[in-house]
């Protein structure tokens, strides 16, 4: 799978603490993105994880 990172900003630097209004919109930008149920995920997983056995 791949991640589309539209957001050049890194959250994971310590120090760096986000606003509440930054934390409130990079979750409704999260909420927007493509979303599989677990059984369409569960197939696209068995079928890359089949092809690592090759």
């Amino acid at each position: 799978m791949k991640k589309i990172k539209e957001n050049k900003r890194n959250t994971a630097i310590p120090g760096h603490p986000m606003t509440e209004t930054e934390f409130k919109d990079f979750i409704k930008v999260g909420e927007k993105g493509p979303f599989m149920s677990s059984n369409e995920f569960r197939k696209k997983f068995d079928v890359w994880r089949k092809g690592l056995e090759k």
